[in-house]
């Protein structure tokens, strides 16, 4: 089995690719940091049961935003193996 997921949730790793959508768009998306402290707590105890897997083994999971809040549109790719959810690419669209 690839999935091993610990009482205290998934460990979330981010790709550098990712690290770096989120620095560039956290100036144009106020409340980003809050916003993605919300994905990474869902994406700790439901990434193994959400998205939509590909045949590679990556999953693509697409949040739903509501631009007249301010919150954007989320889609990620994301491996999950053993204990740890890997974040290999992220869209974030007002």
């Amino acid at each position: 089995m690839r999935v091993a997921r610990p009482p205290t949730g998934f460990q979330i790793r981010l790709s550098e690719s990712a690290k770096s959508t989120l620095d560039n768009s956290a100036r144009g998306i106020p409340r980003l940091t809050e916003i993605w402290d919300g994905v990474c707590n869902r994406l700790k105890f439901t990434a193994h049961r959400e998205g939509q897997r590909l045949p590679n083994g990556d999953t693509v999971l697409q949040i739903d935003g509501d631009p007249s809040f301010g919150i954007p549109k989320i889609a990620l790719v994301y491996r999950v193996l053993g204990d740890t959810v890997t974040i290999r690419r992220i869209l974030l669209q007002i």
